[in-house]
């Protein structure tokens, strides 16, 4: 199915575009819920971040394929896999589930912190934040 440079060229770039629009969407919808914003019941809001992820995931889970790198093989994407998880659950707690706004908060904050760890693994391909200077320099 894919196996040209140029596929693999595209479908990365359709991976890094979905990160970055869901990213900026989990943002505004976050900002709008925490400051009890009406406008974030917008129908949009509500059908256009789950349609980018869906295809993030699309994306991912084909890029994987592609490069036969795989969660539970690899190490970094095994923690590539968990962080994903803690993304979702949090980003749910902050949008759906909390009740107080210091909860949402709390949880907004954790959510942010484990994109950050997802793309810094993503990026330095290795799952130990202890080793990440070593890397960068």
């Amino acid at each position: 199915m894919l196996s040209t440079i140029s596929d693999y060229v595209v479908l990365k770039n359709i991976h890094l575009s979905c990160i970055a629009i869901t990213f900026l969407l989990f943002n505004i919808r976050a900002i709008g819920r925490l400051s009890n914003s009406s406008w974030v019941q917008q129908k949009w809001l509500r059908i256009v971040p789950h349609t980018v992820d869906t295809l993030l995931l699309i994306s991912g889970i084909l890029l994987a394929n592609l490069l036969q790198q795989y969660p539970f093989i690899h190490p970094w994407l095994t923690a590539k896999f968990f962080a994903l998880i803690a993304y979702i659950i949090f980003g749910s707690i902050t949008l759906k589930q909390a009740k107080t706004w210091k909860v949402q908060f709390l949880s907004y904050l954790v959510a942010q912190g484990a994109f950050l760890y997802l793309v810094l693994t993503a990026l330095l391909h290795h799952p130990n934040p202890k080793y990440w200077y070593l890397l960068l320099n």
